[in-house]
């Protein structure tokens, strides 16, 4: 991969309006708060980090006081917690038994503040009040109600009535401000239907469409937007699928308020993006592209090594920047057909999208930076101060997916994808936050490998793969059901029994009869052996 090329006059420009930027930032001194000090304790040091996560794995279980304090010293054995005093001297005093009940109820209401540092509240009253909150501060708001990945249709039923009355409340609240600017709602696909599943991507999308419609028909006639997410990899293509070909349909071909997201740690990145401007184009109306580097990195790298598969995602951070930086060049290029929206904390990003829009002739409406909430708010407030549109990214929900929300917030920032866009580095003049990627692949890249490897099982990601293995059982169909005698010596045997070999799936189907030798048999095919040892010995 190469480092991305811009003109001399786009470079300066980068490292001009980065610079502003920073001035800006580095001259905000908002006090943190405890809290902030515990993010950033999380990020900064892997084994309070670790010791973290493991807890809040197992919280939730942790119903009686006596056993969640047993449980937190145990984890956190001497190791200083960053929090609130009298948390802490709860805990030292835990012998007693009174204090086990002081102490319990602060860890809870600690660990749940830090799950909704990153959270607008868990009910949409709350959520309107932050909207109403951020928008006091001069920005817009996307909502996400957290819970993906559901496991019964059940639950997804749920989640496609959640959002149905999400909108309604946004539409019955008023949310669309005096400027116009939308409803704003962000979608995974995981919430929607229980078996999706790469193996069957066109069951996939007719399962997600079902109550994926419902959901786009509500928001226009709401006037609302819809933005769907992109998660793990193996869902990758049903999502892009499902978005592509629902909105080619005579209902919403012509709904210019959807958009999706696009993951530039994939190695593919640019491809995508290119897809979407070709479809774009076809179907007529402009749709949003969210532009992030992406949110799972760990999963996507372990899940690969362990599996045997190649790696989809870049396995080094200056790689995944350059392919940012490689999709802004064209997003922006093609923004009468691709409403770009810059998804990230990077300040050299940021930097670089102001300096597209320039170099395009962009006005405030035609592009917008998202960010997340709870996080890098005083790069927020600068591009805010500097007249740059911004929307914050606000999840909200119950305490359980919160939980799971903050473990994949503090795994993000910290698989070494995207260390500086939590914006720790922004104060840091040690950390020079606009230099320019540089990508580079190691010949000792673990995407190479070397050696002896087992053949992986199939990933049926790749179409060429569910086409391979589709075939290869067709083919396989036309030899089922046929008798296998037994030879002794040469000879099929008449008085064999019989085992009929029945797919477990569909046990009318026979995979084949296969005749059963006795001992009888046995003794004959060992004496067979024996006459003919002279001539194969």
């Amino acid at each position: 991969m190469e480092p991305v090329s811009y003109s001399p006059y786009i470079e300066d420009r980068v490292q001009q309006l980065g610079k502003s930027l920073l001035k800006t930032i580095r001259g905000d001194t908002h006090p943190p708060g405890w809290l902030d000090g515990l993010v950033t304790r999380a990020i900064q040091d892997r084994d309070f980090r670790v010791q973290t996560l493991r807890f809040v794995d197992v919280m939730p279980m942790l119903v009686h006081d006596a056993e969640l304090v047993a449980h937190l010293q145990e984890y956190f054995d001497g190791i200083e917690l960053p929090w609130p005093g009298i948390s802490n001297w709860g805990l030292r005093h835990s012998d007693a038994p009174w204090a086990v009940h002081v102490a319990a109820p602060l860890v809870r209401t600690t660990l749940r503040g830090l799950s909704r540092r990153f959270m607008g509240g868990s009910n949409i009253r709350q959520a309107l009040n932050t909207i109403t909150r951020l928008r006091g501060q001069g920005m817009h708001v996307t909502l996400d109600l957290l819970g993906e990945a559901v496991i019964s249709e059940t639950e997804a039923d749920y989640y496609q009535r959640a959002y149905l009355d999400l909108l309604a409340s946004l539409h019955s609240a008023g949310q669309a401000d005096a400027t116009g600017v939308r409803p704003n709602v962000s979608l995974k696909l995981s919430s929607l239907y229980s078996q999706i599943s790469p193996l069957e991507p066109g069951g996939s999308i007719e399962g997600i469409g079902k109550r994926l419609r419902p959901i786009l028909a509500a928001a226009r006639d709401y006037d609302a937007c819809v933005t769907i997410d992109m998660e793990q990899y193996d869902f990758h293509d049903i999502v892009l699928q499902c978005f592509m070909s629902i909105l080619m349909e005579p209902d919403f071909r012509d709904w210019p308020h959807a958009g999706i997201a696009l993951q530039t740690y994939l190695r593919n990145g640019k491809q995508v993006l290119q897809q979407l401007v070709d479809w774009a184009t076809l179907r007529g109306t402009p749709v949003q592209v969210r532009l992030v580097r992406g949110a799972y990195w760990d999963y996507e790298t372990v899940i690969a090594r362990q599996q045997g598969w190649a790696t989809p995602v870049w396995e080094h951070k200056a790689q995944t920047d350059a392919e940012f930086e490689t999709c802004l060049k064209l997003l922006f290029a093609e923004h009468h057909i691709v409403k770009p929206a810059v998804a990230t904390h990077n300040i050299r990003s940021v930097a670089c999208a102001l300096a597209l829009a320039e170099q395009h002739q962009l006005t405030a409406d035609d592009f917008e930076f998202q960010l997340l909430y709870g996080m890098a708010d005083n790069l927020k407030h600068a591009l805010v101060e500097a007249g740059h549109p911004v929307r914050v990214y606000v999840p909200y929900g119950k305490t359980l997916p919160g939980m799971a929300y903050l473990v994949r917030r503090l795994l993000e920032n910290t698989s070494g994808q995207t260390i500086l866009d939590t914006g720790m580095a922004y104060d840091d003049p040690d950390v020079d936050c606009l230099q320019r990627p540089m990508p580079h692949i190691p010949e000792n890249d673990s995407a190479a490998g070397n050696g002896f490897r087992n053949l992986p099982v199939f990933r049926f990601t790749d179409e060429k793969e569910r086409r391979a293995f589709r075939d290869s059982i067709t083919a396989v169909r036309t030899d089922l059901g046929q008798d296998y005698p037994l030879y002794i010596n040469g000879t099929a045997v008449s008085d064999a029994g019989q085992i009929i070999s029945r797919n477990p799936a569909y046990p009318n189907d026979i995979i084949g009869t296969v005749a059963a030798a006795n001992r009888s048999h046995a003794d004959q095919a060992v004496a067979a052996a024996q006459a003919a040892l002279p001539a194969w010995r």
